[in-house]
């Protein structure tokens, strides 16, 4: 626990009166067991070392498997609030979020829509998911393949490569998860 508190602590990048964002690494389980070491099992000796009044709750944060922002608050009516906000945007189909990526080819269009299918592998002993452009039927029917929406923009380009905005319309990683039975 107390290695994972400091990984975690060194990895704030923004705290500010109820809220805090964490950079989690991938591979660290968000939640689990009572007795699994978890970012939630160390989140009372967090806020703590935060000083913050009240436990922190966990707001959005992505799976074991995937790495990003963690967003916590202190706040019950703020962690309401947020979690709202994202429950709302995904049955509207509005992005949530936006992240920026380099890619080593330029897209013909200067904006558009990424169809592609995400799938769970094993490698190594670790759950990774990689796209599957031409996702097959049945592995859309077993849910092996989820398919997936995503906006983009192309912000700069030069020798080939290109500054992309991303803005994920569906996220399918917790269901590939429950169908791989993690």
């Amino acid at each position: 626990p107390d290695s994972l508190l400091k990984l975690l602590k060194t990895s704030i990048v923004h705290a500010d009166g109820t809220l805090v964002a964490i950079n989690k690494p991938c591979g660290i389980p968000v939640s689990g067991k009572p007795e699994d070491l978890t970012l939630q099992s160390v989140l009372p000796q967090l806020s703590q070392n935060l000083n913050l009044p009240q436990d922190l709750q966990v707001i959005k944060a992505p799976e074991k498997e995937g790495s990003g922002l963690v967003l916590l608050s202190s706040c019950p009516k703020t962690t309401q609030y947020i979690q709202d906000f994202y429950s709302q945007c995904k049955k509207k189909k509005h992005p949530a979020a936006t992240y920026c990526a380099v890619t080593t080819r330029t897209p013909v269009a200067k904006e558009g829509e990424i169809h592609t299918g995400l799938k769970m592998v094993d490698i190594d002993g670790f759950d990774l998911v990689v796209p599957v452009a031409s996702p097959s039927r049945k592995s859309l029917q077993t849910k092996e393949v989820k398919k997936t929406l995503t906006y983009y923009e192309v912000l700069d380009s030069k020798d080939g490569c290109a500054l992309l905005q991303l803005q994920p319309v569906t996220s399918e990683l917790q269901s590939l998860s429950r169908a791989k039975g993690a």
